[in-house]
């Protein structure tokens, strides 16, 4: 039996609101082959928008929250990707 390694994508952002919540959200899809984190160097707090959209396509982030990207890099994770998704996250 051949075993994957599952890849680990790290979402680095502002404020950790709305999109990086959303893909982690949808992570799902990838099934075990796919570890989805995110972090924001001025987190906010969960954008009641992204919630709303989510629950559009039958998927709850009700439970999630605002993280920060200080919180990730205490962990010691390899990431696969680290995309920025806003422009001010790239000045981190």
């Amino acid at each position: 039996m051949t075993t994957t390694k599952r890849q680990r994508i790290h979402l680095l952002c502002t404020e950790n609101s709305a999109r990086s919540q959303i893909a982690e959200g949808l992570r799902h899809f990838a099934g075990d082959r796919l570890e989805v984190f995110s972090g924001g160097t001025r987190p906010v707090g969960l954008s009641a928008n992204a919630v709303t959209a989510m629950t559009e396509i039958s998927i709850s982030i009700a439970g999630s929250r605002s993280k920060s990207v200080t919180l990730l890099f205490l962990a010691p994770l390899h990431f696969a990707f680290t995309p920025s998704l806003m422009s001010g996250a790239s000045d981190f």
